[in-house]
């Protein structure tokens, strides 16, 4: 007699510290076991970006060609796997985002409106998942001011991201000094200034003319010889 019977794992097990699963049954005086490695899912995902000249920096009006790999590492399938890309800070970066044309495993009937509200896919065992899609950045992005584009995905748990630099226009371009190769800048010598020769104004003393003092000439009064002869005596 066979007897058969079914067990579900909880979806919220330790496989970490639970690493088996024992089962024991007894029959009369008999016992029988069973013993099984516990596992979890285990994926990996892996995010590029490829700007249209391929020389790693962004330019404006460049295309961007985004692709996600997604690929069952573990030994059960994978079900319900939720994948999302919002394009979070960069969507404004892009002439037009929501009808572009996603490709899913060669699939070209999804857009990345699709995406960006996110979907779940089932994933089995040592299989990949390959999701790409194109944005073309705008003509008139101010490049200098953005520096990078940083783009991340969410598949379930983990978050692969992929990143670009962007290019700065020439007239723009930052030349940074060579270590190896110092610049010594110019002695620049400050100008010799002369003092301006300054003459003191000549003061002529005013000539001062002294007073012309006229003198007094007493009276003359007549005298009365004969009296004044008789007064001292002479006569």
């Amino acid at each position: 007699m066979t007897l058969k019977f079914y067990v579900r794992v909880k979806e919220d097990l330790d496989v970490e510290v639970t690493t088996t699963l024992l089962n024991q049954a007894t029959i009369a005086d008999l016992t029988a076991s069973v013993e099984i490695e516990t596992t979890k899912p285990r994926y990996s995902a892996v995010k590029t970006v490829v700007d249209g000249n391929k020389n790693e920096r962004a330019d404006q009006g460049e295309t961007l060609t985004y692709t996600l790999e997604i690929t069952n590492d573990g030994l059960i399938d994978v079900e319900n796997m939720f994948v999302q890309d919002e394009l979070l800070t960069i969507k404004d970066y892009f002439v037009s985002v929501d009808d572009e044309t996603l490709t899913l495993n060669g699939d070209d009937s999804f857009t990345v409106k699709d995406l960006i509200g996110g979907f779940e896919l089932n994933l089995p065992v040592g299989e990949t998942i390959h999701i790409s899609f194109d944005l073309v950045l705008k003509s008139d992005l101010d490049m200098e001011a953005i520096y990078l584009i940083r783009n991340i995905t969410k598949v379930n748990e983990l978050n692969p991201s992929a990143s670009i630099r962007t290019l700065i226009p020439e007239t723009k371009t930052i030349h940074k000094p060579d270590p190896k190769h110092p610049v010594t800048p110019p002695v620049v010598k400050p100008p010799v200034v002369t003092p301006p020769i300054v003459t003191p104004p000549v003061v002529t003393p005013p000539v001062t003319t002294p007073p012309i003092v006229k003198p007094v000439v007493a009276p003359v009064v007549p005298v009365d010889l004969p009296s004044l002869l008789i007064a001292i005596g002479l006569i």
